[in-house]
């Protein structure tokens, strides 16, 4: 996943990122959840699990505040 962040594209694994950055980064579970959706819908299957393990991570991160 690449978020751009003024002209400067970064790429993000799922290992690289902690629920904190994906909040900082404007990524919110609702706008994970959509890309999930389109993603599947497109046929992108592999990209859209890549994305239920962000969601994932951000329930996670919910459950243990």
């Amino acid at each position: 996943m690449a978020k751009c962040i003024d002209k400067l594209t970064v790429e993000l694994g799922v290992e690289d990122v902690q629920p904190v950055i994906l909040k900082t980064l404007g990524m919110t579970k609702s706008t994970l959840i959509e890309w999930r959706e389109i993603m599947a819908s497109h046929g992108y299957q592999g990209r859209a699990g890549e994305v239920q393990k962000y969601v994932d991570m951000i329930v996670k991160a919910e459950k243990e505040i």
